[in-house]
């Protein structure tokens, strides 16, 4: 029913003359201007309220995404958890990363199970 009315709008809409666009436009404006002559303070402060809480909204879908909080949120809880991490180095390769296991106090498993002299992967 819904899409029956607004589409019987816009067919009066695109058959109405200038002349009746305008008039239509001008009754709009009156009725608009006595709404809000007629309007307590109360219900003035709550319009303008909405205004405003739109156009924050408005502004903040604006701006670039990495400006906005809710993003800045996400890569400050990602930057503590990566310097919160534990990165062994093993000193014979030299190699580093979270999550490299070391077989020594400072080897790495690679090196560890390489009996050459010099290891394959040293300095």
């Amino acid at each position: 029913r819904l899409a029956q009315v607004s589409a019987d709008q816009r067919e009066r809409r695109a058959a109405e003359t200038e002349e009746g666009r305008q008039a239509r436009l001008g009754q709009l404006r009156a009725d608009q201007r006595e709404r809000l002559a007629n309007e307590t303070f109360e219900e003035r402060e709550t319009r303008l309220e909405e205004r405003r809480e739109r156009d924050q909204q408005q502004a903040r879908a604006e701006e670039p995404l990495m400006h906005q909080r809710w993003v800045q949120a996400i890569l400050k809880k990602f930057h503590m958890y990566f310097s919160s991490l534990e990165v062994p180095t093993c000193s014979t390769c030299l190699e580093s990363f979270p999550g490299l296991r070391l077989l020594g106090p400072t080897e790495c498993v690679r090196c560890g199970r390489d009996k050459r002299v010099p290891k394959l992967f040293s300095e």
